[in-house]
């Protein structure tokens, strides 16, 4: 805990220095160099505890709070707040570094500006933005996670939660003079708050439920008289909206693509876990789940899982796409534990073993992966000044670590075996042939889940293949794109690190899914009161053996790997010596290709938008061709995200309704608020003597 507790001051100061530090390179070098150092002496606390969890026992560390009214606030890193800092930490350095570059690195200053126009996502080093204030906030975001994952008491938990949840607003606000950028921020801080404020009235009904007391310990102790489904209800509510489930989702499309690529990749990778974790730190302390419970937890995690794939898939924005692809990764996550409480309920504990194992794991390889994705775009808005995958073409050639990086990522956050992503998704797989084999509703609910998973699968594939093939492949479709700038080597080894990562975790694969199993879901599963494992049992015997099964899959790939290279090395062999030329692709009878005769996103994506209009409601205009040569024709294809424009849109201009309408009580007239005063007395009184 010692060095937990430095990791967290680091951090901190680490971010007030470099405030004082001022608004160019110092600043981004001191509020780097900050969050790395912290992020390794986090690291060796983390490491203890998930190495040698089976033979110690989880550290404490109490902060007396003087005279304030409740005492003490306490820390704990235990198995479960272990695993969830590992990409926590991990993530908070290497972002760190990347952002180094990002930040201070030139802009385009000298291309014209008819051919290349800077986003508003494009960093900048001019006196406008205060990089030391952007650090600052990056630093505290990172120690607020730290605090909040440790936090041993509700007191502590909503503080760190409170810093967790300001600090983004800061930092997705960095071009601040962009209305686009502002109205993202704004989204984000009031869906934040709404979210704690269930949070907060979750955590007073448990203090009322444990007798005033605000520790955990004293939260698994609860042995409620009634139902504890209305905490249940405001947990999903309040967690839900930081990992960003359908509907609560509005927030996270708007604010990572505007925010600069490091912290969208760090918010992405490891803020929105933070749902995950305090859902499933929330399920110890309700004891055995009801069995209705799972049911709105495994609908909202399958409507976020295929809406917003399918709305990744209508997207042009690389990062907007990539922000609804983590939409539908939460929408997985919680589906996987919404499966997992079914089970549990219904005293299938292996079963319900295996999905939390195959939740967590992909909680993991989803946070590796997303910010791979998200810092390899980065390279590209940098590289361009561009995310919009028609502007793009070529990268390929002129980024080579950027694309061959983003095409990691895709492959595995598609869920490509063997890659890492692949884990998670097949524990799933299986969890959900094993459930629907009971054959009663139960079971039928199981093979729903299998089909909406099998769908989100396909569409999965089909959206990556469209972002790396418009942005990476063909021609360049702008002189932007023409001149891209290459990657510099300080972005590049973030990139390389986490590809290094994805790569050692799909290997790993069957040794993670083993140790989680062992390791990691016991914390969630021993605290159940009526249905909890027997003492003793560490690992429920699954009927099938997974890691066993993973360790197949990733021989038979092995094996095919060493067929290729055998089979190239024979290529070689055999063509040695011989005249080898290259010449063009067939161009289809085309004595001229060019890139206007490429696929654009809208037409990669309009047999999905067709066969799936019936959902999203998509505004087609198809043009109209009369002549034999048509000098130009352009096709419009427009998907609205309905949650947001057709429910909170429409919400939110009522309450500026009543706002605006409220307005009329401030007058600037005394006489009016004595009146007000006196109404209010006469009120008070009524319901005082009325109750009496």
């Amino acid at each position: 805990m010692f060095f937990l507790l430095c990791s967290t001051s680091v951090f901190a100061l680490g971010g007030i220095c470099s405030f004082f530090a001022g608004r160019g390179k110092a600043a981004c070098f001191t509020g780097a160099l900050a969050a790395v150092l912290a992020s390794l002496l986090g690291l060796i606390p983390t490491a203890r505890v998930l190495l040698g969890m089976a033979r110690s026992e989880p550290a404490h560390y109490a902060i007396d709070l003087g005279p304030l009214p409740l005492g003490r606030a306490c820390l704990q890193l235990d198995a479960l707040s272990a695993f969830f800092l590992l990409p926590t930490l991990l993530l908070a350095g290497l972002c760190a570094i990347y952002g180094f570059s990002y930040l201070t690195r030139t802009p385009h200053a000298a291309k014209p500006a008819a051919t290349h126009t800077i986003s508003p996502q494009h960093p900048v080093t001019d006196s406008v933005h205060h990089l030391g204030a952007h650090w600052l906030f990056y630093n505290w975001l990172a120690a607020g996670m730290v605090l909040m994952l440790a936090a041993a008491d509700a007191f502590m938990f909503l503080l760190a939660w409170e810093f967790m949840s300001l600090a983004p607003f800061f930092l997705i606000s960095l071009h601040d003079e962009e209305a686009n950028v502002r109205s993202a921020s704004w989204i984000y801080l009031v869906a934040a708050h709404l979210g704690a404020l269930c949070l907060l009235a979750l955590f007073a009904l448990l203090s009322i439920q444990a007798g005033g007391e605000f520790s955990f310990s004293a939260f698994t102790q609860i042995r409620p008289s009634g139902s504890l489904g209305p905490l249940f209800v405001l947990a999903l509510l309040g967690f839900g909206t930081k990992a960003g489930i359908v509907p609560l989702h509005v927030w996270l499309p708007e604010a990572h693509p505007v925010a600069p690529s490091h912290v969208s990749a760090f918010m992405s990778g490891a803020m929105i876990n933070a749902g995950v974790y305090g859902l499933l730190r929330c399920l110890t302390f309700l004891g055995q789940p009801e069995e209705w419970w799972a049911f709105p937890l495994i609908g909202a995690g399958a409507v976020s899982a295929f809406a917003g794939i399918l709305m990744a898939v209508t997207r042009h924005n690389i990062k907007k796409s990539l922000a609804y692809s983590s939409v539908e990764n939460m929408g997985i996550i919680h589906l996987a534990a919404g499966f997992g409480l079914l089970a549990t309920a219904t005293g299938s504990l292996t079963l319900a073993a295996l999905c939390f194992t195959a939740a967590l794991l992909h909680l993991f390889n989803h946070a590796l992966c997303k910010s791979l994705l998200f810092l390899s775009a980065g390279s590209v808005l940098s590289g361009t000044g561009s995310a919009s995958i028609n502007d793009l073409g070529g990268l390929q050639k002129r980024l080579p670590v950027a694309g061959c990086c983003f095409a990691l990522g895709a492959a595995a956050i598609s869920a490509l075996p063997p890659f890492n992503g692949f884990a998670g998704e097949f524990l799933l797989y299986l969890s959900l042939v094993m459930g629907g084999a009971q054959g009663n509703f139960t079971g039928a609910v199981y093979w729903a889940g299998l089909v909406v998973l099998s769908a989100t699968g396909g569409f999965t594939l089909l959206c990556f293949a469209r972002l790396y093939g418009l942005a990476f492949l063909g021609e360049a479709r702008s002189t932007a794109a023409e001149t891209a700038e290459k990657t510099p080597l300080p972005e590049r080894i973030p990139l390389l690190i986490l590809s290094v990562l994805c790569l050692g975790s799909s290997l790993a694969a069957p040794v993670l899914a083993d140790f989680t199993a062992r390791r990691i879901v016991p914390s969630i599963m021993l605290n159940y009161k009526t249905a909890a494992i027997p003492p003793g049992v560490v690992n429920p015997v699954f009927s099938i053996d997974p890691p066993a099964l993973l360790r197949s899959i990733n021989g038979i790939f092995l094996l095919f790997l060493l067929i290729v290279c055998a089979a190239l090395f024979l290529r070689r062999l055999l063509l040695r010596g011989r005249n080898i030329t290259a010449s063009p692709t067939w161009d289809c009878g085309y004595a001229k290709p060019s890139a206007r005769m490429q696929y654009s996103g809208a037409s990669f994506a309009q047999p999905a938008v067709f066969f799936m209009n019936s959902i999203l409601h998509a505004r087609v205009r198809l043009p109209k061709i009369s002549q034999y040569f048509p000098t130009s024709a352009q096709a419009y294809i427009r998907c609205n995200d309905r949650v947001k424009d057709g429910f909170f849109r429409n919400l939110f201009l009522f309450c500026l309704g009543i706002a605006n309408w409220s307005k009329r009580l401030q007058h600037g007239r005394v006489n009016g608020y004595i009146l007000y005063i006196l109404l209010t007395l006469v009120a008070l009184l009524a319901w005082k003597v009325g109750g009496v």
